[in-house]
């Protein structure tokens, strides 16, 4: 009789167990297909932004419609069930959230010339100097392939480089590593640190045109100040003027309609000119990647899956993928 009991006891633990985890499965799966609705409501959105000019104004970034009302929070599949998915807002300073991010708001790493990356590198880790920036600069454009022979990418130190384009933007904390290793102890934390740093500022998708309406105000510092290095009697102090007139017309709801900035901004000095002029062939007003982040959560119990990835708009292709 004892035996069983205590057959009977394991046999009903063993049920217990087996339906609880019958349960978390059949969870994990609906919070998953919660968070690919999330990912299509996305798509249709990312579809009808207007192809001719992309701002931080529009449906994409505010996640408002026309009525104002919120469209990518708390998404309701049925009607009368507490199961939703929601579009994770981005927060790029202390004044906004934008639900989708714009990839093509920030330099890119296949395209940037070395002094745009060595700003790059200054602006990922404030304490390396500018030796080590230019260094960091030289090792992100080893890796992309750049055949450079000033680079000499034959170095013993580079033959684990891969020499082509960066496909994903976590390739930027292996040359990190890369970096940090060669200077010594503690290099994990310090290439995760710079690496979490370049998130507004560095990606690999689009073709290297950095969107006006919608630029990093650090980002787009790294752009004028380098572009101040080669226009003529240009100074950073003109780039900075120049910083601050773009972030201002924005701020008051202005788009650009062209990148012929200088005959939108309010009396550009003559070197700003030609600092518009150097960058003009690296800005754009329109980008084709936005990156997202949908999360799906069933309500009795809380499950959660999250998808983050990057579409592009042209025949709504997917450029990255992740799923926790």
């Amino acid at each position: 009789m004892l035996l069983l009991s205590m057959f009977a006891v394991g046999l009903g633990r063993r049920a217990a167990i087996n339906l609880k985890l019958a349960r978390y499965q059949r969870d994990s799966l609906k919070a998953r297909y919660l968070a690919l609705a999330g990912v299509n409501l996305a798509a249709e959105v990312i579809k009808g932004i207007p192809q001719d000019r992309v701002y931080l104004t529009q449906t994409w970034s505010t996640g408002l419609d026309k009525d104002n009302k919120e469209i990518f929070k708390n998404i309701k599949l049925e009607e009368n069930s507490s199961d939703a998915c929601n579009i994770s807002p981005y927060s790029y300073d202390d004044k906004h959230e934008y639900y989708l991010r714009d990839e093509e708001r920030k330099i890119n790493l296949n395209y940037a010339a070395e002094n745009e990356l060595a700003k790059l590198a200054a602006y990922m880790d404030p304490r390396v100097n500018s030796v080590d920036a230019r260094q960091i600069a030289k090792d992100i454009r080893v890796w992309r392939g750049d055949t450079d022979p000033n680079l000499n990418p034959e170095d013993e130190k580079y033959k684990d480089f891969k020499k082509s384009h960066f496909k994903v933007n976590a390739e930027l904390l292996t040359v990190l590593k890369y970096f940090y290793a060669a200077k010594g102890g503690g290099y994990q934390e310090l290439a995760y640190d710079a690496y979490e740093n370049s998130g507004d500022l560095a990606t690999v998708y689009g073709g290297g045109k950095v969107n006006i309406n919608t630029v990093d105000e650090k980002a787009l510092d790294i752009l004028l100040s380098c572009g101040a290095e080669q226009a003529t009697g240009a100074s950073l102090q003109d780039a900075q003027g120049l910083l601050e007139k773009i972030m201002d017309y924005r701020s008051k709801g202005g788009t650009f309609t062209d990148i012929n900035l200088k005959d939108i901004l309010a009396k550009p000095s003559d070197p700003q000119i030609n600092i518009i002029d150097v960058i003009k062939t690296k800005i754009d007003i329109k980008s084709d990647n936005f990156r997202l982040i949908s999360e799906g959560i069933t309500a009795h119990s809380g499950t959660s899956r999250r998808i983050e990835c990057v579409i592009n708009r042209s025949g709504l292709k997917i450029a990255y993928w992740h799923e926790n």
